[in-house]
């Protein structure tokens, strides 16, 4: 399977009321992680795990804590390359941190200085 349709099998997993393949998508980004190498490869993961994380139940925790970590790994990554970042690939993060900041795996005032308000 590959990690990029892990966050559309979450919603389906949330739509459907069913949670039985929560253990084999966490798996699955789980392990991507090692694969994911350019910053393309690492900001399309990064949202990989972030859609998956929003469509995902919070109640599993366990899961829901190990792809939330590994998100904040993949953005840490990406924002020590921030500088030789191109704009497009800036306001991916910028999104990607307000929409973690909305589902609450981000403290807002940690990652203010990457948020583009007004745009």
């Amino acid at each position: 399977m590959n990690y990029l349709d892990m966050p559309a099998l979450m919603k389906e997993q949330k739509e459907t009321g069913k949670k039985d393949k929560y253990i084999e998508i966490t798996n699955v980004l789980l392990e991507a992680a090692d694969t994911v190498q350019t910053k393309e490869e690492k900001l399309s993961y990064m949202l990989a795990l972030l859609e998956t994380l929003e469509a995902m139940d919070f109640q599993i925790y366990e899961l829901y804590r190990s792809l939330q970590d590994q998100f904040k790994v993949m953005l840490r990554e990406l924002l020590s390359e921030y500088d030789g970042l191109g704009e497009a690939e800036k306001r991916m993060i910028s999104d990607a941190i307000e929409r973690g900041c909305g589902i609450r795996i981000l403290l807002e005032e940690k990652y203010e200085a990457y948020v583009r308000k007004g745009e």
